[in-house]
């Protein structure tokens, strides 16, 4: 992939991440160029599974008396 592809990618990425799901899809459709479409729509997936997943701790620690 090319600096100038992903510069592309990330940008709108940044653009659509704190709009509503019905905002992403109307801005996404107006992209012409599907792979890049294709991949954002992957990152936006990505990142609403990675809030659920960071909201807990993946190691709980519990005090033991002995």
């Amino acid at each position: 992939m090319t600096p100038e592809r992903w510069a592309r990618i990330a940008d709108l990425f940044d653009t659509l991440v704190d709009r509503s799901p019905a905002e992403r899809a109307a801005l996404l459709g107006t992209v012409d160029d599907r792979e890049v479409r294709a991949e954002v729509g992957r990152l936006l997936g990505a990142d609403g599974t990675a809030g659920a997943l960071g909201e807990s701790p993946a190691f709980c620690f519990t005090a033991v008396e002995r």
